[in-house]
């Protein structure tokens, strides 16, 4: 007869018990082959007002590890490591202080917390691992003490008495900088000139006013020029810091808003390419020790008489042709006066080189360059100039001497010896161009009279 296997009856058997293992990885204190360091700590410095956050920096910084080996899970053990800092130079009233918290983030790097009010000094770092062992470290950390600084700020724009145009918009911008604190806010505010119908000067303590540092510590916001009563005004720009500690900080500048120059006349309106023309502006606006003449946008100083009816300059080297000259205040210019550069004549060549001293006139061919109607020529003999009026095409009987312009390089001179001297003398003698606008050009011994043979 067979065996039949009877039913269990009973309660079920239990389950095996859990078994927690921390296990020390390899790497920490004398553990293992590679010795963890503390190289540094970040922030290295601050004050002690709250508590602050730091991180130890490092390498092979491995913490216990707990494993359940029921569900088979692992995660860091709590506790692991043990941060302390030890004052260098051992004062009354400084002592070891521990650090709150440490976390370790990973192989590199373990968080912890700094408590506040730590005595002003500089600290070493130690680190310990779940076992007591010392850790090597290179770590020093300084108390600052409390803060008693307040943020320092600093205007980067506008310049100082910089000038704006009504109704300019212009970005003031400013660095608030609270060394190793922190900067809790900035506000700022600006005033305009008593009479303008702009909106109200913002309230320091409105939202709108609040100015936003960026990750270098600087803040912007704009600003509305409205004009003022006077032809100049000016603008005052406040900027207020406080730091985490209330430690406050503020700091002024002042700019101003100029009426925009109306020009009348100008002379005079022609001037030579080299530059050094003197020239003289009349107008409404002008304003001394701020008013400058511009040509062509380029500023070239200038002073204003004492009743701000005109103002004086001088021009500078510009290329031959049409200007624009203008008066600006600051930002705020005038509209433009004609003006036309003109350059000096450029004397190359004269043909023939000679002629006879017997002839009763003698015609020679100039070459060169920026001849004008209004270009005057001369010959010059031992110091003494000879004009040769000019000949407009139109004349077709010209009497000797003359000058025909044949173009803007060419011209013929056609010369005749002093009535008292006649024939010429020979020997050489120079030729030069006037232009009573640009300037002078002279071909020294250019050409010589011939004594007969």
């Amino acid at each position: 007869m067979p065996l039949i296997a009877a039913p269990l009856i009973g309660s079920p058997l239990p389950a095996p018990p859990t078994l927690i293992i921390v296990l020390m990885l390899a790497g920490c204190g004398s553990r293992g082959n590679a010795a963890s360091t503390l190289e540094q700590v970040f922030p290295a410095s601050a004050y002690s007002d709250a508590p602050i956050d730091v991180s130890l920096l490092g390498s092979s910084f491995h913490p216990p590890v707990r494993v359940d080996t029921y569900s088979g899970s692992a995660d860091v053990a709590g506790a692991s490591f043990q941060v302390s800092l030890d004052p260098l130079r051992p004062v009354i009233g400084r002592r070891s202080v521990a650090g709150i918290d440490p976390i370790w983030k990973d192989a590199t790097e373990i968080d912890a917390t700094l408590p506040a009010g730590l005595l002003a000094g500089r600290y070493m770092v130690s680190l310990h691992d779940a076992d007591g062992n010392a850790i090597t470290s290179m770590a020093t950390f300084t108390s600052l003490g409390p803060d008693i600084d307040p943020p320092h700020i600093v205007f980067l724009r506008p310049a100082a008495g910089a000038t704006f145009a009504p109704g300019e918009t212009f970005d003031v911008v400013v660095r608030v900088d609270d060394g190793a604190g922190r900067v809790r806010r900035v506000l700022w505010s600006s005033s305009q000139p008593s009479s303008s119908p702009a909106a109200p000067v913002p309230d320091p303590t409105d939202p709108m006013a609040v100015c936003g540092l960026d990750a270098v510590g600087v803040c912007s916001f704009k600003v509305r020029a409205d004009a003022g009563a006077d032809v100049v005004d000016r603008i005052d720009l406040r900027v207020d810091a406080e730091d985490e500690v209330s430690n406050l900080a503020t700091a002024c500048r002042s700019v101003q808003v100029a009426s925009t120059p109306m020009l009348k006349s100008l002379t005079p309106i022609q001037g030579t390419t080299v530059g050094g023309t003197k020239i003289t502006i009349y107008g409404n606006g002008l304003v001394p020790n701020l008013s400058q003449v511009t040509v062509d946008g380029m500023p070239i100083g200038g002073v204003v008489d004492p009743k701000g009816a005109s103002i004086k300059a001088a021009t500078s080297a510009h290329l031959p042709g049409d200007a624009t000259i203008a008066v600006s205040n600051g930002s705020s210019k005038s509209a433009g006066l004609a003006f036309t550069f003109i350059p000096p004549p450029i004397l190359k060549l004269i043909d023939p080189p000679d002629a006879p001293a017997a002839l009763p006139t003698v015609t020679i061919d100039v070459s060169g360059n920026n001849f004008r109607p209004q270009t005057e020529f001369f010959w010059t003999e031992n110091g003494v100039d000879h004009a040769i009026p000019y000949s407009p095409p139109g004349n077709v009987l010209p009497v000797p001497p003359y000058e025909r312009l044949l173009s803007s390089t060419r011209a013929a001179l056609v010369l005749v010896p002093p009535a008292a001297e006649m024939p010429f003398d020979p020997g050489p003698i120079s030729i030069r161009a006037h232009d009573p606008i640009s300037g002078d050009s002279v071909l020294v011994d250019a050409f010589t009279f011939d004594a007969a043979p």
